[in-house]
């Protein structure tokens, strides 16, 4: 839901994006970048290679299915948040602001459809495109 897939996958854009299940990567292009080495260091690793992929001139593709079974599943709440907490905030450049404001956002993206339907009263408009 949150991933900007159209700005990932467009040759044009600099948004580069990952979801490190399986990455295919040409061969080409990773000795182009300088190999796994170059991403060793890396928090998340997925988005900085695709990163350092889309910088090099090579294209992205990032896809979305319901046919994958994770390998790490998380059991607890605890370990989602940790997973969170960690990647997160690595892509916000750890700052407080970016948190506070993303937070924020996400939470009117999920309350302000239940505040309309539990409170509107009104017609309902469509636009069409």
């Amino acid at each position: 839901m949150l991933y900007p897939f159209a700005l990932a996958n467009n040759t044009a854009s600099k948004v580069a994006a990952a979801a490190g299940g399986c990455v295919l990567v040409d061969t080409q292009a990773l000795r182009a970048i300088g190999g796994m080495a170059e991403i060793k260091d890396a928090v998340i690793d997925d988005c900085t290679l695709a990163k350092k992929i889309k910088q090099a001139g090579y294209k992205t593709w990032m896809g979305l299915t319901h046919g994958v079974i994770s390998q790490r599943p998380y059991v607890s709440l605890t370990e989602i948040w940790d997973m969170v907490a960690r990647t997160a905030y690595t892509q916000l450049f750890y700052s407080n602001s970016l948190l506070l404001v993303c937070t924020l956002l996400m939470t009117l993206m999920y309350v302000l459809p239940l505040y309309g339907l539990m409170f509107f009263t009104g017609n309902a408009w469509f636009f069409q495109c």
